[in-house]
Order: C-alpha cells, then sequence, then structure tokens
C-alpha cells in the first residue's frame, strides 16, 4: 500500500506533525502549496475568512497527479475558523481520490478540537461523492495561533494515529 502524507502549513505545527508521520508510516510527503498569501495580521484574517466560506485552493495540477498516485492518502491541516483550509479542500474537490483510502489530520490550537464532528460529516459527504474511502479523522491539539508546537509532544499525541 503507497501512502503519502499530502500536507498544508502555515506556522510549522503542521508540517512538523506531518514529517513525523511519515517517519512513522514511511510515507511520502507532499507539501500543498497555496498561491495565497496568508501571513500578517490581513493574511490571518484572510485565511480565517476562505476557510469558514470553504473556498479551495488553486493548487498546481502536477500535485494533484502526484496526490492521485497513491493507494492512501494522508492529508494534515491546520484549523482555521473551526474549519479546514483551502489547500485541505482542494484534495476533497480537485485530487482524483476514487478508490482511494483518504485520512485526515487536523492540527488546531483548541485541545477540545470544537467542531471536529461536523468537520468529519463534511468530509465523508465529499469522499463519498468522490469515490474515496474514509479512513478517519485524527484531531491533534497543538500551539497556539503563530506558534510553532514542541516536536516531543507531537510525538507523543501521535503515538495512536492509525489508517482505519
Amino acid at each position: 500500500m503507497k501512502t503519502c502524507i499530502a500536507f498544508f502549513s502555515r506556522d510549522g505545527s503542521t508540517k512538523l506533525a506531518a514529517e513525523i508521520l511519515a517517519e512513522k508510516l514511511k510515507a511520502d510527503l507532499i507539501e500543498l502549496i497555496d498561491p495565497v498569501n496568508y501571513r500578517g495580521v490581513i493574511g490571518f484574517l484572510r485565511g480565517g475568512f476562505r476557510a469558514s466560506s470553504g473556498v479551495s485552493a488553486k493548487l498546481d495540477a502536477e500535485t494533484l497527479k502526484k496526490i492521485a498516485s497513491y493507494d492512501t492518502v494522508v492529508a494534515a491541516t491546520p484549523i482555521w475558523a473551526s474549519k479546514t483550509t483551502p489547500a485541505f479542500n482542494a484534495i476533497l474537490t480537485e485530487a482524483a481520490l476514487s478508490g482511494k483510502r483518504f485520512v485526515a489530520l487536523t492540527v488546531q490550537g483548541d485541545l477540545n478540537a470544537a467542531g471536529h464532528d461536523q468537520r468529519v460529516s463534511d468530509m465523508k459527504e465529499k469522499l463519498a461523492a468522490a469515490g474515496a474511502v474514509f479512513g478517519g479523522c485524527y484531531p491533534v491539539g497543538s500551539a497556539k495561533f503563530g506558534r510553532c508546537a514542541d516536536k516531543a509532544d507531537l510525538e507523543k499525541k501521535l503515538e495512536g494515529f492509525k489508517i482505519e
């Protein structure tokens, strides 16, 4: 089973989590590049608005093609305004996921993962429409906005990560 970890990260916590998982699962890493600038206060507001609106990023066609070449796709995303990022949304709506197993890893400052059940419901609906198999959603509470999470803390939190 060929597995990739496709991730988007603004402040580094999700990237670190993806790297930890890639090592644990012996998976390939694919960084998602959203051309929209999310830096600074304006970028923070832009990101929250775009996430809460369910917008999808314009990802490179080669990146989407590469993701589609894997049997299992683990998509890692920060949570903004209680929603998944535009880069994550693009995988759900633009990548060829038919017949693939899809697992989500969400990284958020909220240790209680507020909104998790609704995010899972939304993912399941989009994945069913794409013909993909939902393999679970693993929420990880992390550092607060603008600060990268502690590696040892993330490693401990990801010990129980599994693909259903």
